[in-house]
């Protein structure tokens, strides 16, 4: 009769063998991973040998084995076994800071006190859910990941993770755009802050369209000049079509004297210098000053007299690159087209553009040309018909 195999994470019948003091019990088994291992235990008894050894290969089963990860177990912490599988597995650089980010905000604060071989799915289902959107969307692709990983590497006998809803996907209708007049309240504003980077920073915002992350990276060499007109060599982010792309994005002249005064406060190979001045600027910081920089605006009590009150009252009630980009996007549409909009963004498809951030009125008037298609509708009506 053949042999049956034993699954991996289970164990084969004990074989049991008298001795003169007792009984010797050899339970075989395996890991998750598929390693195979036997354990060998000796008892006066022999339901008390039997007993000990289906227990110790349970034990070593449950604390998991995986391939030269003597130290990845079942009882390796949430954070630790996370940590480990981004070293492991994601090589580029900015996603793995982008996903240590929400380890470190999210992950951590909620699973340190947790084990991988404690975590189920309704666990993960009530963190994700009390998550938005976006951190939704991000943590549950980390944490799949990871279970996939710790899956192939028999520590887990299966991802806890694949059975949790997905993120909602539902469209936000609502968008914001930046108006004119806000840029411009905004710009005077910035004149009279303490930071000089704000003005330039948020002309680069409101005059390029570009991403939070492609100005940030931006160095004075990145400066051409082509036929008397100043462009940036900007490398663009989340280009689909071809991987750190490179794009000519022509700047206003308002923007050009900005940046060139600009240049002769900071002397740094980055226009926006982060600390140390070697790097860039974090998108966190810009995000931060740009909050700390309104609400200094916008109170009158902290700003006094450097803000006039017509400046003041015509301040939005945010400052968010996305806006910028927003503004942009319908400008280039309403007046050249919609593909040149997609180019100035950085999108692979116009759609993209069309759908998410180019703006229509909400609220239009055509009556006069209603009441036009009625009023000929109306005369091709006989008049014996009328009085039918």
């Amino acid at each position: 009769m053949p042999k049956t195999e034993i699954p991996p994470g289970g164990t084969g019948q004990p074989i049991i063998k008298r001795l003169d003091a007792g009984w010797e019990v050899i339970v075989r088994f395996r890991y998750l991973n598929g390693e195979r291992a036997q354990v060998k235990r000796r008892r006066r008894l022999k339901t008390a040998a039997i007993e000990a050894a289906q227990s110790e290969a349970r034990a070593k089963i449950e604390s998991g084995r995986g391939y030269a990860d003597d130290d990845l177990t079942r009882r390796t912490p949430v954070p630790q076994a996370v940590e480990m599988y981004l070293d492991s597995e994601i090589s580029n650089e900015n996603t793995k800071s982008v996903y240590r980010r929400h380890l470190r905000k999210h992950i951590e604060p909620e699973m340190k006190s947790l084990c991988v071989g404690e975590v189920t799915t309704p666990m993960v289902e009530r963190f994700l859910t009390s998550r938005s959107q976006g951190i939704h969307r991000s943590c549950r692709a980390i944490l799949s990941g990871c279970w996939r990983w710790l899956t192939r590497r028999g520590v887990v006998p299966y991802n806890v993770v694949a059975a949790t809803s997905p993120a909602p996907t539902e469209r936000i209708l609502e968008y914001r755009s930046s108006t004119a007049e806000e840029i411009v309240a905004l710009l005077t504003a910035a004149h009279a802050y303490n930071l000089p980077w704000i003005a330039p920073a948020l002309l680069a915002y409101a005059g390029t369209g570009l991403r939070r992350g492609e100005i940030v990276n931006l160095r004075w060499d990145d400066l051409e000049e082509r036929d008397g007109l100043i462009y940036l060599n900007v490398a663009r982010l989340k280009k689909r079509d071809e991987r750190n792309s490179r794009g000519l994005v022509a700047l206003p002249d308002l923007l050009v004297a900005e940046l060139l005064e600009w240049k002769k406060k900071n002397g740094t190979e980055f226009i926006f210098p982060g600390h140390p001045p070697t790097r860039p600027m974090r998108g966190e910081s810009v995000k931060t000053g740009f909050a700390r920089f309104l609400k200094w605006a916008r109170d009158p009590d902290v700003s006094g007299d450097a803000i006039s009150p017509e400046v003041r009252s015509a301040l939005p009630q945010r400052i968010a690159a996305r806006d910028f980009r927003h503004a942009v996007a319908t400008a280039i549409t309403d007046t050249q087209s919609l593909y040149d909009a997609s180019l100035q963004l950085g999108h692979s498809r116009s759609s993209t553009t069309e759908r998410y951030y180019v703006h229509r009125p909400r609220s239009v008037d055509h009556r006069a040309a209603i009441e036009t298609l009625l009023g000929k509708s109306t005369n091709k009506v006989p008049s014996d018909e009328k009085t039918r």
